[in-house]
């Protein structure tokens, strides 16, 4: 089975009989139609129609007159390559020129001497030079498909083609039932859009947005898989089309009439190229580079197999670099021709990427995600290909493949207090002191560490600097912590605390000085730790340490919920069971170097 679908309609288009002698076979002949509507494509420029044939209705054979001329107009306009969208094919008549002698091409060259003009955007006229003889029984026709500008039909909706003629002769006048004849609808458009793009749902990686730590960026690790998996997905059957499928769009009937195809780009039609398409990553920062490794078509498998695809002969291969093509800054653009289809079902492939980053990435990047889309292709460009497409991206809203996010940590200190009570009180006068490190500088790549552990460099902080800013949530009371909420947070942001460095504060410097309550800080690099204590006496004599309060680091929310629900890990970033590598990679991947799945 072929993409082609045939359905060959006889309109019955015998009317007036051609005068012949008492003793002659009365004959007539007309137009009819091998209608053949596949689901083409809105996004094209040069889509495929079904045939109209003009043949022999009855009787044995019948003559069209010199100048007589056929007219096929089109609910859509014509391609804008017109005439050489146009195929016209004659057929029948032996190489004897004998009636009944079998199916082969004439050699008086009907195709080549037959006139083809364009009268109109939207018409098809064909006009005989000589007297030309149409046999019944060797199957004598000349069939013409168009390709037709789609862009203008709606989603869903038809072209329909019409058939005129005209006789100078008016002995041998062509026999049509009426002035013009509908046949009906040549062409269906299909979905829209015509493909989908997402993330493969079923493979154990890259099923969800990769997420960048700017500060450290992405290594190109052989041990880690930073990458992502795209799942390019049919919505009808025929919205993909190799080279030689979109030949038998133009030829593919006169297969049956037992004309061998001619090679793709010869005489008889003009495709150059299937429906190729086109993957286009936006927003890209230069310091990131993405590769495609590998195509995985879809394939037949058991219907229980949750990774079962219909069809399952559709494939492509990569035609531009593996490394993508830089076309604009921030675009990066992957080309695939599409080599080989099935017929009757929307089949998928998928299409692998891997990507990283030269280096650290800088802060504060605008617009902060990578995102894709797919297009068909090639657009207009000159020579003019067939077929070729618009070039839109077929999904309204792309999809996110990156996310960047710059380096923070989130510390908890779970009780601050800086209640002053004043003189002549010596007690409940209490003060805290609010510590944070900068730990970015460690000493894990330094020569003696490498020297006793080589791996350790590949574990050692990334120097960072940035500011941390603070929210005091207080308690109504200020005095104690009895379990009331102020029911506002006062924030406030440090100076720039340099990689290795250490900042402090006294909090009753702070807007939340008198205050007690906790206290959240948000550092815009990553490996902080802090510690505050508690004095009493403070401000009326000599303080005295009351406790200690370690700063809790909360994971990055982006990576790990606070809530366990959904990632298995929660505020604490612990796995509640032991679980084997292999299924914390399934159920988390992980983050590594910023690259999380």
């Amino acid at each position: 089975m072929t993409k082609t679908k045939l359905l060959i309609v006889s309109l019955l288009l015998v009317c007036g009989l051609v005068a012949m002698a008492p003793n002659a076979l009365a004959t007539a002949w007309g137009a009819s139609a091998n209608v053949r509507p596949y689901d083409g494509r809105v996004e094209g420029f040069a889509e495929a129609t079904g045939q109209v044939v003009l043949s022999l209705s009855s009787g044995s054979y019948g003559t069209v007159p010199a100048s007589a001329t056929f007219t096929i107009t089109y609910s859509a306009p014509l391609a804008i390559d017109a005439p050489h969208s146009v195929v016209v094919v004659c057929s029948g008549k032996n190489t004897t020129g004998t009636p009944g002698g079998g199916i082969s091409p004439w050699l008086s060259g009907c195709g080549s001497t037959l006139v083809v003009t364009i009268p109109t955007p939207y018409s098809v006229q064909l006009e005989f030079p000589a007297n030309t003889t149409f046999y019944l029984n060797d199957g004598s026709q000349v069939s013409v498909t168009v390709r037709v500008n789609a862009t203008g039909v709606s989603c869903g909706g038809a072209v329909s083609a019409n058939v005129t003629a005209y006789s100078p002769n008016p002995s041998q006048e062509l026999s049509l039932p009426q002035s013009t004849v509908s046949v009906g609808a040549v062409l269906d458009i299909g979905p829209c859009p015509s493909l989908s793009l997402g993330f493969d749902s079923y493979k154990a990686k890259g099923y969800t947005t990769a997420d960048v730590l700017t500060c450290i960026g992405v290594k190109d690790v052989a041990s880690y898989e930073n990458d992502f998996i795209l799942n390019v997905d049919e919505n009808f059957a025929e919205a993909l089309t190799s080279d030689s499928a979109e030949w038998a769009l133009d030829a593919g009937g006169d297969i049956v009439l037992g004309i061998p195809p001619p090679s793709v780009g010869s005489l008889g039609t003009d495709v150059t190229n299937g429906s190729n398409f086109i993957v286009t990553f936006s927003q890209v920062p230069q310091q990131i580079t993405i590769k495609a490794t590998a195509v995985e078509p879809c394939s037949t498998l058991s219907p229980s197999d949750p990774l079962v695809c219909p069809g399952g002969k559709l494939n492509a291969v990569l035609i531009s670099p593996a490394i993508g093509v830089w076309v604009s800054p921030g675009t990066v653009k992957f080309t695939y021709e599409v080599t080989s289809i099935d017929a009757g079902s929307a089949e998928s492939l998928d299409l692998d990427f891997k990507f990283w980053s030269h280096g650290p990435l800088p802060p504060g990047i605008t617009p902060n995600s990578v995102t894709v889309n797919v297009a068909y292709s090639p657009t207009i460009q000159s020579p003019l290909p067939i077929p070729y497409f618009t070039g839109l991206p077929e999904e309204a809203t792309a999809l996110t493949v990156i996310q960047l996010w710059d380096c923070d940590t989130n510390l908890l200190y779970p009780f601050v207090t800086n209640f002053v009570m004043g003189p002549p009180f010596a007690y409940n006068n209490l003060g805290t002191t609010v510590i944070v490190a900068n730990t970015t500088v460690d000493p894990l790549a330094s020569a003696a560490a490498i020297a006793i552990n080589p791996q350790e460099q590949e574990g050692t902080a990334v120097p960072q600097s940035g500011t941390c800013t603070f929210w005091m949530f207080p308690s109504v009371a200020k005095a104690f912590a009895d379990g009331s909420y102020l029911g506002s947070p006062v924030s406030w942001t440090s100076g720039t605390i340099y990689a290795g460095g250490v900042y402090g504060f006294d909090m009753g410097s702070t807007p939340a000085a008198g205050m007690t309550g906790y206290m959240w800080a948000k550092c815009k690099f990553q490996n902080a730790h802090g510690i505050a204590w508690v004095t009493d006496g403070y401000g009326v004599g000599e303080p005295g340490l009351a406790l200690t309060v370690p700063a809790i680091v909360i994971p990055t929310p982006e990576f790990y919920h606070r809530s366990p629900a959904g990632d298995g890990l929660g505020e604490s970033a612990v796995a509640p069971i032991a679980v084997s590598k292999f299924v914390e990679k399934q159920l988390f991947y992980g983050v590594h170097n910023g690259a999380g799945h």
